[in-house]
């Protein structure tokens, strides 16, 4: 499987304790980060073009995670501002249009930027997990996207784009 993610180091003074009881993906070698697109394709030398032409042209994104959010049994941060994430989102599935995200598995409208903290399915534990974040603020620059792949339950970076002119 691979992932086109944006990391975010800077969250990890402030979620990682939390990631690593509550997120697998913290266990298995993704760092803080927000999701462009998953799951992605294993690329060709012509997708890897496409991607550095698609995201050379978007400027870095200065943003702050300080919205803590709930959807079903995930807490997460919401970037803001946020429409930045929708735009590399929406232009990578412009370029590979037979790709959803999370495989269409969960029915919303339009794409919802976030860094994921946790997942869990006691009602209790997320209500907590929510007071501990309060008053979370993390200021953050996405400068790159990076191409992850998961293999033997551990991810790995295979490719980084950087945003902008390099």
């Amino acid at each position: 499987m691979t992932a086109l993610v944006i990391l975010v180091p800077e969250a990890a003074p402030a979620v990682e304790e939390i990631r690593r009881k509550y997120d697998w993906s913290a266990h298995h070698g993704l760092g803080p980060h927000i999701t462009v697109l998953l799951p992605f394709i294993e690329p060709t030398a012509s997708d890897i073009a496409l991607l550095e032409d698609l995201f050379g042209t978007q400027n870095p994104i200065a943003f702050e995670l300080a919205n803590i959010k709930r959807f079903e049994q995930y807490v997460y941060l919401e970037p803001q501002p946020g429409d930045p994430f929708i735009e590399l989102t929406n232009r990578v599935l412009s370029a590979f249009p037979d790709l959803k995200p999370y495989d269409g598995k969960f029915t919303y409208d339009g794409v919802i930027p976030h860094l994921t903290v946790a997942y869990h399915e006691d009602e209790t534990v997320l209500e907590q997990i929510l007071r501990e974040l309060a008053g979370c603020r993390v200021n953050a620059v996405a400068r790159s996207v990076v191409l992850m792949e998961c293999r033997d339950d551990w991810w790995y970076p295979i490719n980084e784009f950087p945003l902008g002119p390099s």
